[in-house]
């Protein structure tokens, strides 16, 4: 959704404009009211839509999104109850009313809602496009190479922090997750090595899944195993996750065409023999053995983390990273 969290402060905003309007004399205190409850009960539906995107799309939480949930329901039962007050039984032939009356009272309504127009598409033109997936690249300067196991790695030659990730092309938090040990990787290039291990929740590949479930996925992974033969597999990893995330859907010839690779060979990949080995053997069963039951895991000292992250290991990073540049600057003071 473009904007979780700017249903309420949208819907509050609105009311807030018209309710002027209602202490006009011949409003009769009980106009505008049946509207304000159709405008309420909108706003609570996309409430409803947006609550259900966060848990079951997104999986995850805002404390501003679920105060803005609350704030809807709080401004419909506010009409519900001062529709009963006053007495107002009809809901479509009130409604009917209070159009009428907003028609009778065009001049001031327009004026009224003139800026709230103005404020909404001003925030549209300018506010940025966070919404949209931004596609990653590759500093030059992020060594790259391959584990002893055969799994692909950026990051440090020798690192103070090693992260091995599991992950599926069409899992949200993997995406999510992905760009924030990639910039983790780009603060912290010496000290940082990020892993990847292909781990796709798709039951045509994955044992551990019994039905279908992000079907495609293995595809997409035998796909990423093919580039990787080739040289090219943190160019296709970026290409797969960007993708998805933006169309749900990946054309191998436009995949091979944007990473010049043989599109024969990229479009068969997941009925390659060596390829598929190599994706069960290497990655599936590595993360069969560590009991990795889902999408984002991830392998740390010797710790597995499923479905979650220990963020503190970065942090420790950067407060040891802030002592030896403190210890720099004495040196170079004495």
């Amino acid at each position: 959704p473009k904007s979780i969290c700017g249903c309420s402060p949208r819907s509050g905003l609105l009311l807030a404009l018209l309710t002027p309007l209602a202490l006009k004399p011949d409003a009769e205190r009980k106009r505008l009211w049946t509207l304000f409850l159709a405008i309420s009960a909108v706003f609570c539906l996309i409430s409803v839509w947006l609550g259900y995107i966060s848990s079951f799309k997104i999986h995850s939480y805002c404390l501003m999104c679920i105060v803005s949930y609350a704030i809807n329901f709080f401004l419909l039962l506010t009409c519900i109850v001062i529709r009963d007050r006053f007495g107002l039984k009809s809901f479509f032939r009130d409604l009917k009313a209070d159009i009428a009356f907003l028609w009778r009272c065009r001049g001031l309504t327009m004026a009224l809602l003139l800026p709230f127009l103005s404020v909404i598409a001003l925030a549209y033109l300018t506010l940025p496009r966070y919404w949209v997936p931004q596609p990653l690249s590759l500093p030059e300067n992020i060594r790259q190479g391959m584990t002893e196991m055969g799994h692909p790695w950026i990051g440090a030659a020798n690192p103070e922090l090693e992260i091995v990730e599991f992950t599926d092309y069409q899992c949200f938090q993997c995406w999510k997750m992905h760009r924030f040990l990639r910039y983790a990787v780009a603060q912290y290039p010496d000290k940082i090595r990020l892993v990847h291990v292909h781990y796709p929740m798709d039951h045509e590949v994955n044992p551990i899944v019994d039905a279908p479930f992000h079907v495609g996925s293995g595809i997409l992974a035998a796909m990423a195993v093919y580039a990787m033969d080739q040289g090219k597999f943190w160019e296709m990893n970026d290409y797969l996750y960007y993708q998805w995330r933006l169309k749900r859907t990946i054309e191998s010839e436009k995949a091979a065409e944007a990473l010049d690779l043989n599109p024969r060979g990229l479009a068969s990949a997941n009925h390659n023999p060596y390829v598929m080995l190599r994706l069960l053997k290497l990655n599936i069963r590595y993360g069969m053995k560590l009991e990795i039951l889902g999408t984002p895991s991830f392998l740390i000292n010797g710790e597995v983390y499923q479905g979650t992250f220990p963020f503190h290991l970065i942090e420790e990073l950067s407060r040891s990273g802030s002592k030896t540049s403190d210890r720099v600057q004495e040196q170079g003071a004495d």
